[in-house]
């Protein structure tokens, strides 16, 4: 098996964890927020305004709900596109690369599973793709529709996971992080009380030089026949 490129992704206190492992083709530094479950999670530890979104949302009769089938794909990439077109919008730079595949190959392995708030109508609302081990639990990815956000269903189903990962023996739950410039994020995500820490993220191209270049160029070509 050849490998083109290798992404490293490291969450450390350290300045520059990731090892040159060849030629830098895409680099990222950011923050990623861990939530520590150790103990009961105590909603006093969020801010005010994610406070007072669980609370609407409760009052709202939205619900958790937990799957691992790959029906729940379709939802979570609709809702996903959702939150990436609000982020356009506002200016913010943001990654179209939503795999499908990945998400299936995923679920089949046993290592992830969907959280998801729904309203009382059954209309999803807000949608979770969570990596799962014994000890800990990673989101992956995310997105909520706009009636979501009138009802707080984000906060609602980061708070209402937490407790029920707690329940099942996860002592840590990352819930993802960002790149310092998109601000709106990083207060979203830090609002819940979690440790900050920093991640430092690197593609390296493993391939030779030509062959690369000749990957491109057939890439190139494909395009322009699909569009002719």
């Amino acid at each position: 098996m050849r490998v083109w490129d290798l992404t490293v992704y490291a969450v450390t206190a350290k300045s520059n964890p990731v090892p040159a492992l060849g030629r830098v083709t895409f680099e990222e530094r950011g923050t990623e927020f861990h939530l520590r479950l150790g103990d009961t999670p105590d909603p006093a530890c969020m801010s005010s305004n994610h406070r007072r979104n669980l609370t609407k949302a409760e009052k709202s009769g939205v619900t958790l709900h937990r799957s691992v089938s790959p029906v729940a794909i379709a939802p979570h990439v609709t809702l996903m596109n959702l939150s990436m077109e609000r982020r356009t919008v506002r200016g913010e730079e943001v990654s179209a690369n939503i795999r499908e595949f990945y998400f299936r190959q995923m679920l089949v392995s046993g290592a992830a599973e969907f959280f998801q708030a729904r309203a009382p109508d059954g209309t999803m609302l807000s949608s979770i793709f969570l990596l799962r081990s014994a000890s800990g639990a990673y989101y992956q990815s995310a997105g909520t529709s706009p009636q979501g956000m009138s009802l707080g269903a984000s906060p609602f189903l980061i708070w209402r996971a937490a407790e029920l990962l707690r329940r099942e023996g996860v002592t840590c739950f990352s819930i993802g992080g960002t790149t310092h410039d998109n601000e709106g994020l990083l207060r979203f995500k830090n609002s819940f009380g979690g440790v900050p820490l920093p991640f430092q993220e690197q593609t390296f191209s493993l391939a030779h030089p030509i062959l690369r270049r000749l990957r491109d160029l057939f890439t190139n070509l494909r395009r322009l026949i699909k569009r002719a």
